[in-house]
């Protein structure tokens, strides 16, 4: 049974080998000291709240911050906010063959911000979703089912995900999400209201002392808290500046602390009157009167809290002790941006013991050996990487299936016309056919745009030209 220390070093006293009067002397110092200490605890819990608010006392030297008010959200608009959020969720994958890590993008502050008020969020772990994993399709259509736990693949990802024995690309998840959010209730405390009941006990104002609001309260509801705001004199919310707050004993233990501290100042009495003979005999006194320990209850908990300015009242927030409890079925897909990559079934994977990147087929099985350094995929046809610490841009060449080196950059990443590309040269621009490789324009004009279904081209003149998408001047 956990012991409080400040109950034990009431009751024990070691026996020196001083002279018998000495002994007791120190006895009696030590005694006083206790009784003291133990005055000065009960007394801060069965004194009277101190009420100086600001429309009564005011501190011109506080510089006030306000904020916006916390307000209470309806529990049907929470649950319609959460399934949007989880619907809007996508899942990105790192083949690292010969695995494949899955991971979306849930992000547990964004869920907290969700069910949570104002600007606070929930944080605590036990109110995070728990996604089940049931289903994993792959893009060769084959199906894995299973019931894993998607958790963070490392302690640092803010992404939940699972690692896959197989490289295999994966086309979509079925997942199902357990979640919980709280009911929130708004109380009032002033001057006129001190206190708050519940059925695990009550939540105590002790003090409002200009910009300072101390609380008392179970321990069991302080973990049930949610936000406390601090009203100036017209209302408006103020900041919190900062906190203090620390444990204190139960009812049981303050009663039992009550009872020892009678004892003692008997004890001290007699002391006092030269009754005992030696420390011993006092301590046997002591010991022989205390009754057993009380069984260890709910502890409570006090803390102070600063604001910007002088505090009229203060409006709190706290959960319910049961939860809304939620179900949602998932299908999780890859994002738009990620799937206009995928069309000729090449995915870019990392072997796992070279570190280096090739490209695998739907099978999971590489197509194009990993012989490169940081391969990312621009299009259908182009990749980047580098060779010999240069970048170096990549044309995939379906007829030999591999990445062939090209001389020139792409001016940029869209394709015209399913398979036209505006490239650059030493700041001269062409149009390439990504899928035959051949140049349709000359790589040799100053700009080049897409206008419609033409090509706008400014020559090395400032003539300005039209080309059709097989490289014909159609004007002027």
């Amino acid at each position: 049974m956990k012991k409080y220390i400040y109950i034990t070093t009431l009751l024990l006293f070691s026996i020196s080998c001083k002279p018998q009067n000495r002994d007791l002397q120190e006895a009696e110092i030590e005694l006083e000291e206790k009784i003291k200490s133990a005055e000065s605890l009960l007394n801060f819990m069965d004194s009277n709240i101190v009420f100086a608010p600001a429309d009564q006392v005011q501190d011109d030297s506080l510089k006030i911050y306000f904020q916006e008010a916390s307000g209470l959200k309806d529990t049907l608009e929470i649950k319609k906010a959460i399934n949007k959020y989880l619907d809007s969720l996508y899942l990105r994958e790192d083949l690292q063959y010969p695995s494949n890590y899955i991971t979306f993008d849930y992000y547990d502050g964004k869920f907290g911000n969700i069910i949570g008020y104002s600007s606070y969020y929930y944080d605590n772990e036990k109110e995070n979703p728990v996604f089940l994993l049931k289903k994993v399709v792959f893009k060769d259509k084959t199906v894995l089912v299973t019931n894993d736990t998607l958790k963070r693949l490392t302690k640092s990802s803010s992404n939940i995900g699972v690692r896959l024995k197989q490289s295999k690309p994966v086309e979509k998840l079925e997942v199902e999400v357990n979640y919980q959010y709280p009911v929130v209730e708004k109380f009032n405390l002033g001057k006129d209201n001190t206190k708050l009941t519940f059925p695990e006990g009550e939540i105590i104002l002790k003090n409002i002392e200009k910009n300072k609001v101390t609380l008392i309260m179970p321990k069991s509801i302080e973990e049930r808290l949610v936000v406390i705001d601090a009203l100036y004199k017209d209302g408006r919310v103020m900041q919190k500046h900062g906190m203090s707050g620390g444990t204190l004993p139960s009812k049981e233990t303050l009663s039992f602390l009550k009872t020892v501290m009678g004892i003692q100042k008997n004890a001290l009495k007699k002391l006092k009157n030269n009754e005992f003979k030696d420390k011993a005999e006092l301590e046997t006194f002591i010991k022989k009167n205390i009754p057993a320990e009380p069984l260890e209850t709910e502890p409570y908990y006090t803390a102070t809290y600063r604001y910007s300015g002088n505090v009229s009242s203060i409006n709190i927030f706290i959960s319910k002790q049961q939860n809304i409890l939620g179900k949602k079925n998932l299908v999780v897909q890859k994002s738009y941006l990620s799937k206009r990559k995928d069309q000729f079934g090449y995915f870019i994977s990392t072997d796992s013991i070279t570190k280096k990147d090739g490209l695998v087929g739907i099978d999971g099985k590489w197509k194009i050996q990993p012989n490169f350094n940081e391969l990312s995929s621009l299009n259908y046809y182009y990749y980047g990487g580098y060779l010999n610490g240069s970048y170096q841009l990549y044309l995939l060449d379906l007829s030999k299936n591999n990445l062939t080196p090209v001389s020139y950059s792409l001016f940029e990443s869209d394709l015209y016309h399913n398979t036209l590309v505006i490239v650059e040269r030493k700041s001269l621009r062409g149009v390439v056919d990504a899928k035959t490789g051949k140049v349709i324009i000359p790589i040799e004009h100053k700009y080049i745009w897409a206008e419609k279904d033409l090509f706008k081209v400014k020559n090395q003149s400032n003539k300005v030209e039209y080309f059709d998408k097989n490289g014909k001047q159609v004007s002027p």
